[in-house]
């Protein structure tokens, strides 16, 4: 029973300051303050909850109303995708080559320049997170691209396009295959770059 203990008997070790904080932000606020945690259960393991927490005035004082949910459900596939995706991008920057996914519209989803090219920048690879593909590659690369990503998304089948860059003195040759990117449900949800340097090929 809670009845007569203090939630901080019940929470996760890890929880206990952020909830003391988000308690005393709500007895600032007028308004609702809604945060999820972590509580034991009886049969001592933990399940998380969200409660949403408004302070009201009584005669005997302050006090703060909760009402809580159970949402072990989505915290838990929220945690299912954040491991997957902190494997992707493992996976990513472990490679040579460059990498990226853009959504339906072009925009890059996940980004990964290619170690000594031309595509290094002084900028943290997020910076390109957000924006469309023409205005960060260069436009013979993305000229193509417009055409072999149509046909990507419509068709469901992997193109592949070479082009070459000039790189002060020296020109390098690059293929680009471009792959449609399915989700759950089977959902289009854009498409898959890799790029690599294949000078040494030519």
């Amino acid at each position: 029973m809670l009845i007569g203990h203090s939630i901080f008997e019940f929470l996760h070790p890890e929880d206990i300051e952020r909830v003391r904080k988000m308690n005393a932000r709500a007895r600032q606020s007028t308004g609702v303050t809604t945060f999820a945690y972590r509580i034991r259960c009886r049969n001592g393991s933990y399940t998380w909850l969200e409660s949403a927490n408004r302070v009201i005035e009584t005669p005997t004082g302050v006090q703060i109303i909760s009402a809580s949910r159970d949402v072990s459900e989505r915290m838990g596939a929220n945690d299912a995708l954040r491991r997957s995706e902190e494997q992707f991008r493992s996976l990513v920057a472990s490679m040579d080559n460059m990498v990226f996914s853009i959504d339906l519209n072009g925009y890059f989803m996940v980004y990964h320049p290619m170690p000594l090219s031309i595509y290094d920048t002084p900028f943290d690879s997020e910076v390109f997170v957000g924006k469309h593909y023409r205005d960060v590659l260069p436009t013979v690369f993305s000229s193509q691209l417009d055409e072999a990503f149509r046909v990507v998304i419509s068709s469901l089948n992997t193109q592949q396009i070479d082009y070459r860059l000039e790189e002060g003195e020296d020109e390098r040759y690059y293929s680009a295959r471009i792959s449609p990117m399915i989700g759950t449900n089977l959902k289009l949800l854009g498409a898959t770059v890799v790029v690599s340097d294949v000078t040494e090929t030519v």
